[in-house]
């Protein structure tokens, strides 16, 4: 692990201090989560591309535990033990690090907006493997759109705070995407199957294709056919039966950790599927026009209503949502013209529900973004809470921060 200078830990100290100062001006009473957390909540929420990354490790007691990828889950269960009830609007921050495996790999950085193609060239940036979070969540408000874009400024607030000027900021929002399936009429599973894959494009588009009449038609010539029907008509006991008879008569064992009856749920979803009526090709013509869509925020928002309009398709509540936001974001201060949409953004972490957001340094750097968040209304009831908590927040990165200030000459 590389070690820092003395000045580079004053000038982090210094951001700390004046991002922290910004959210405590703000409410956000300070929190200390614990490094250690148990990893189930984390394994099973955070998404693919975090959960291959996390640190996992087993204690001598047999305790499955993580060092923390994430500020957010630990909060959250910070809330939840304070909050039973879950009744309470709250507001948190906190600093400290988190930890994440990274791939040896480097990224180009520019120094500046006017470095030389040899300058940019040569200047890397390597991802730590411990870095430094520092950030705010709030539970429990229930004017979201207010909410939402107050975060993104408190997030903007505290970049300027820091020292740092000049980003710009990648709004997305998975929750409008959720709106149209629900307005697509297909078996409720598919529903969840595609919302689920929505974070890795690839196999989400693998899938969808998959469900319209292209991939019924090669499902109804594959080998596999006759074997499926026939299992379609059983229980899942009995398929589990089966199949647990077939590994023990071939001697093969299972491989990835799911179970015999995890094995037969999934042979009996494929059979459904195979049942089913397919997607019409319109509709999944309609979801990946839907996901093309990327730009300036209000020209978006015409697209995506004139995409939908007159085909039985109401996103009305959805898309007022999303201009009142837009409404707030530049009473925030936030200069939309200079702001990307994309309707596939949706960050990294499976958890979001709806709107997120990135603040990105200018032109010229790159070392991932400097601010981020979003909203995540179903977390809190998944980590046990009685019912769900409205709940949005955003973390800061004050390495890159420091770095963009020095690439930028500050």
């Amino acid at each position: 692990m590389t070690q820092k200078s003395a000045d580079t830990l004053d000038a982090l100290g210094a951001i700390e201090k004046a991002v922290l100062g910004v959210f405590r001006q703000a409410g956000g009473e300070r929190v200390a989560p614990d490094i250690l957390q148990p990893a189930d909540p984390f394994l099973d929420r955070l998404g693919e591309s975090i959960r291959a990354r996390t640190y996992v490790f087993t204690d001598p007691g047999g305790a499955e535990l993580c060092l923390r990828p994430d500020f957010t889950l630990p909060v959250a269960r910070i809330y939840l033990a304070r909050n039973p009830d879950c009744l309470a609007p709250r507001c948190y921050s906190y600093s400290g690090p988190a930890f994440r495996y990274q791939n040896k790999w480097k990224i180009r950085q520019g120094h500046a907006a006017n470095a030389t193609a040899h300058e940019a060239a040569r200047t890397t940036v390597e991802h730590p493997r411990e870095f430094e979070q520092i950030g705010i969540e709030c539970f429990h408000y229930h004017d979201f759109e207010a909410a939402d874009a107050r975060i993104a400024g408190l997030s903007a607030k505290a970049l300027r705070q820091a020292g740092l000027t000049g980003f710009t900021l990648h709004l997305g929002d998975p929750g409008i995407f959720r709106a149209l399936l629900e307005q697509i009429e297909m078996p409720p599973r598919w529903r969840r199957r595609l919302l689920h894959k929505f974070w890795r494009p690839d196999a989400f588009h693998a899938l969808l294709v998959s469900l319209g009449e292209y991939g019924a038609a090669m499902r109804a010539r594959s080998r596999e056919k006759e074997l499926l029907e026939e299992l379609a008509a059983l229980s899942p006991k009995a398929v589990a039966r089966r199949i647990d008879k077939t590994l023990e008569a071939q001697n093969i064992p299972l491989f990835g950790g799911r179970s015999v009856e995890e094995i037969a749920a999934r042979m009996l979803e494929h059979a459904a599927d195979r049942a089913a009526e397919a997607l019409a090709d319109e509709h999944v013509r309609r979801i990946q026009n839907y996901l093309q869509i990327s730009g300036n925020p209000r020209k978006c928002l015409e697209t995506i209503s004139a995409l939908t309009q007159g085909d039985g398709i109401d996103l009305g509540a959805a898309l007022t949502a999303f201009a009142r936001r837009l409404d707030l974001l530049e009473a925030q201060g936030f200069d939309l013209d200079t702001a990307r949409f994309d309707t596939e953004f949706g960050r990294q972490f499976e958890y979001y529900s709806g709107f997120v957001f990135q603040l990105e340094a200018p032109a010229g750097f790159w070392g991932g973004p400097l601010a981020g968040g979003g909203r995540y209304d179903d977390l809190l009831q998944e980590l046990g809470a009685p019912h769900k908590v409205p709940a949005v927040g955003a973390a800061l990165h004050p390495e890159r921060i420091l770095a963009a200030r020095k690439g930028m000459g500050r």
